[in-house]
């Protein structure tokens, strides 16, 4: 159980660690090395919210188990300063009450639909070897988004693109429960059919009758497509909707600077491998609209 006490030590130790690691001279740790460790520790210990799968599996070693699921404006620490910064109420006037949009906790349908979608892509897509958590994250990002789907998911801006820290665990764990598929991360093959597998499949016709055409489109178009490709395109769809709410044009230098903006890990990726997949996606309608 998390006590006062548990936390207190939890701080000391964290601000004995950011002193040693601030006062190290180290020549093989630079100085964004030493931010990263740091920012590490803080999330291990709940000072900042954990973000990937790893620093969330360290957290809940250390506090247990837990389902919450920060919405993605809370996953960060900006919220914090944003609100310090708001003017007291005694500053605004004729400034009418926003309304409160009641929070809906997702059903058990909810998470049940979300599961068959995963377990249609991973069924149709399980003797690829370019399958595994990213390229199944990515589809149900891009189904959800070119058809509206109401899933429970949350993807964050995360270095690999729009990314849901929590959602392959939750769909491992189901796709097992049910029998259908065992993740093997140290197989070439990712996902090992069990003895239920397919049995999925009149659950999802139900569910996604009217989605499943354009839902197999996604999963034909990148059956044999690397997963780099992939985060590619998810990564420019989600930049492209950005500029489109900010009421920007989604130009090709548009989308490049965001996407180059998005975190300095993509720095991996080719400039000229990047412009040319916008064509693409316009040609295949595979972009979000207004």
């Amino acid at each position: 159980m998390l006590t006062w006490q548990t936390t207190r030590e939890n701080l000391t130790a964290t601000i004995n660690f950011m002193i040693m690691m601030n006062n190290s001279n180290k020549p093989n740790l630079t100085q964004q090395e030493k931010e990263e460790v740091l920012s590490a520790a803080l999330k291990k210990f709940g000072f900042l919210f954990p973000e990937t799968e790893k620093e969330i599996e360290d957290f809940e070693n250390i506090f247990g188990s837990t389902e919450i699921d920060l919405p993605a404006d809370l996953c960060k620490g900006d919220f914090i300063i944003e609100a310090l910064q708001q003017p007291s109420k005694k500053e605004v006037k004729n400034v009418p009450e926003a309304k409160v949009v009641p929070f809906e906790k997702p059903s058990n349908v909810d998470y049940y639909r979300r599961t068959l979608l995963a377990a249609e892509i991973v069924h149709e897509l399980q003797t690829e070897m370019t399958l595994g958590h990213l390229k199944v994250q990515k589809l149900i990002f891009l189904a959800q988004k070119t058809e509206q789907l109401d899933l429970p998911v949350n993807f964050l801006k995360q270095a690999m693109g729009p990314y849901d820290p929590r959602l392959m665990r939750s769909i491992d764990k189901q796709l097992l429960i049910k029998k259908w598929f065992q993740f093997l991360p140290s197989e070439k093959l990712k996902y090992k059919p069990l003895e239920c597998a397919g049995q999925h499949k009149d659950a999802f016709n139900k569910y996604y009758g009217n989605e499943k055409e354009k839902i197999h489109w996604l999963i034909d178009t990148f059956r044999k497509v690397k997963s780099n490709r992939v985060e590619i395109i998810a990564t420019l769809f989600a930049c492209w909707e950005e500029l489109l709410n900010e009421g920007k044009e989604a130009s090709n230098d548009n989308l490049s600077t965001k996407f180059f903006a998005w975190s300095t890990l993509k720095q991996k990726f080719n400039k000229e491998d990047v412009i040319k997949e916008i064509p693409w996606m316009i040609d295949n309608k595979l972009f979000p609209k207004n």
